[in-house]
């Protein structure tokens, strides 16, 4: 049975209510994320809130969390006021589709914008409500987040997002028609003899422009139960035994 939180070094994450835990991917996405010198900082599905801690921990930027599931958002603001950066993580119980939501963040516009998005939109679904709502495109749609993204990013900002390959590739091309440029793209693998790409990490600006795209490999483990020295590398300012 799995424990009901999850403890980091400088936060923990209460994950007893929420349809998602937390996941080495979603560790490693905090943990490569690219909020630059961001003063403002936007978590859009933060589920739990593990992006905003995390990027709290590694920034001094005010960050607001916007969560629509009710159980995520309540251990999420558990999770927040039980941090240190408590003063610095805002949480939004709200459906960021919502006009009347992006009116009152817009007012607000951030520099960075981060999203573990629902994903899997060809495959069949879990019957557990949580857990689709939080996997598949059934609440947002790619064209959705876009258009909030588009609507809520500074015109310098860019984000950062989170898909299996062949739903970045979907995301990737929406994303262009949108008017945004993908800068970087991060292909994550589990071992070093598995060419299997199982995650991607994309970051967009904000700005229609020529740009080269940094492609990158990054592999999760050397060996089962074994982490290769970039992984360490990375989450030993998270993890709790690095």
């Amino acid at each position: 049975m799995s424990n009901n939180y999850f403890q980091f070094k400088e936060f923990r994450i209460q994950q007893a209510k929420g349809g998602m835990k937390v996941t080495t991917d979603a560790c490693l996405f905090g943990a490569l994320a690219s909020p630059h010198y961001s003063d403002f900082i936007l978590d859009i599905g933060a589920g739990t809130g593990l992006l905003s801690l995390m990027l709290a921990q590694r920034t001094q930027a005010q960050i607001y969390a916007v969560e629509l599931d009710a159980q995520a958002a309540a251990e999420a603001t558990e999770n927040f006021r039980g941090s240190q950066w408590s003063n610095r993580l805002n949480l939004f119980h709200a459906d960021v589709r919502n006009e009347e939501v992006q009116y009152r963040l817009g007012s607000q516009k951030f520099d960075y914008i981060i999203t573990n998005p629902p994903f899997y939109t060809h495959q069949s679904q879990s019957p557990v409500s949580q857990r689709q709502q939080a996997h598949h495109q059934v609440t947002l749609t790619f064209e959705d987040l876009l258009k909030a993204i588009r609507y809520l990013l500074t015109e310098r900002g860019h984000f950062d997002i989170l898909l299996p390959p062949n739903e970045m590739n979907l995301f990737v091309s929406k994303a262009k028609n949108n008017g945004f440029t993908l800068k970087r793209l991060i292909s994550v693998r589990n071992f070093t003899d598995n060419p299997t790409v199982f995650r991607q990490i994309a970051s967009f600006s904000a700005q229609t422009m020529a740009a080269e795209i940094n492609s990158v490999d990054f592999v999760i483990y050397d060996a089962p139960k074994q982490y290769t020295t970039e992984f360490v590398q990375l989450l030993k300012p998270y993890y709790l035994y690095l």
